[in-house]
């Protein structure tokens, strides 16, 4: 729920899916997601309070979307399993067999300059070549001499973590402190050369849950969960009354 611009992240992931025709959008969460409930529930009063004054505009920004259907699975963080795989199990006894489904992280929202849906495009794709899984990813520069042509069929590589370190070694020269907003294991070897080159200032892990081998840098880093309160969206929308 952490909003950017006016509105929530996850409700940029929600407006992608609606352009890609999904009807049926399930939310992995945690118990404390009350939020995420109320936010695509209805607000009677909220509605109400716009129509008096004839804020049509600003109505429609706040009804939930039509025709589209929200269910909760809550998944239990206590149990030690944690990872990108556990929301997707969790999932499996709504999902059909043979279903095409997306499986989406909450904050894997691409910003697209022309308007266009990364998921249009991707179950085009799919379907277009047949094949039974796609991904949206950072392709891969091709490399000197590859001469295969645009539209032969290949594999495409991701670079997604790769190119993330890649910029900040790039861009070193240019910040005096490094943040680290992940607690994933992957990241070590650019933690661990960051803290050589007095760049690190923290690592923002989600949660308890972050990779053992951060455990030598535990003075750098801060759990978001201790700031849920300050950092989880707030509903003024509750707060109008007639």
């Amino acid at each position: 729920m952490m909003p950017l611009l006016n509105r929530p992240v996850v409700d940029y992931i929600v407006q992608d899916c609606i352009k890609a025709g999904i009807t049926d959008i399930y939310f992995v969460t945690g118990k404390a997601a009350i939020q995420l409930r109320a936010y695509y529930s209805g607000h009677t009063a909220l509605e109400e309070y716009l129509k008096e004054r004839d804020k049509h505009a600003m109505l429609e920004s706040i009804l939930p979307p039509e025709g589209i259907n929200f269910y909760y699975i809550e998944q239990d963080q206590t149990d030690g399993y944690y990872g990108t795989t556990v929301p997707v199990w969790l999932c499996k006894d709504v999902i059909q067999q043979d279903e095409p489904v997306l499986i989406i992280m909450g904050d894997q929202y691409l910003y697209r300059e022309d308007g266009g849906s990364d998921f249009v495009d991707l179950i085009d794709k799919v379907n277009e070549q047949q094949t039974d899984a796609g991904m949206v990813a950072v392709p891969a520069p091709k490399e000197s001499g590859d001469t295969s042509e645009p539209d032969e069929k290949k594999p495409v590589k991701g670079n997604v973590d790769a190119d993330l370190v890649l910029w900040v070694m790039k861009e070193m020269k240019n910040y005096n402190k490094a943040v680290i907003v992940s607690g994933d294991g992957d990241f070590y070897s650019l933690v661990e050369y960051l803290d050589e080159q007095n760049k690190l200032s923290k690592i923002l892990a989600p949660n308890a849950h972050y990779s053992g081998l951060f455990n030598r840098y535990e003075q750098y880093i801060e759990r978001l969960d201790k700031f849920r309160k300050e950092l989880s969206y707030y509903d003024h929308k509750k707060r109008i009354k007639k």
